[in-house]
């Protein structure tokens, strides 16, 4: 029933299939090193959208001259020079809140005007020492 083509056949396609694997793995097995090589060729090489213009600097503390030391007071004459001015300003101000509305006669010391009540309902105020 069978001929000996019959029997054979299984057994050529299979040693085909092993041929084919044997000798495809090792180009898969290269074609994926060689893809990690691009990449990293590719990042040191050329810019991406990521990282536009990529400058490889070392960075280092730079050296400083030495020279003979100069000390100066400047920044100490500055801080009297703004105290100063800063204690004209104070002064300044404090004379013109005592010009402000506080000081005129119908304040009374108040920061607001009294009420004017009427004299049953006037009350003796502390702040002013005035019935209002």
């Amino acid at each position: 029933m069978f001929s000996r083509a019959h029997a054979f056949a299984p057994m050529l396609f299979l040693g085909m299939v092993t041929i084919v694997l044997c000798l495809a793995a090792p180009e898969c097995h290269a074609q994926r090193k060689s893809k990690g090589k691009k990449k990293e060729v590719q990042q040191q090489d050329q810019p991406t959208s990521v990282d536009p213009a990529k400058v490889n600097k070392t960075y280092a503390p730079k050296r400083k001259k030495e020279g003979p030391v100069k000390v100066t007071y400047d920044a100490q004459k500055n801080w009297k020079a703004r105290k100063a001015e800063l204690k004209k300003t104070r002064l300044k101000n404090e004379r013109q809140a005592d010009l402000n509305d506080i000081s005129k006669p119908p304040y009374f010391g108040h920061k607001k005007p009294p009420k004017k009540n009427p004299p049953d309902k006037m009350k003796y105020c502390r702040t002013c020492g005035i019935r209002h």
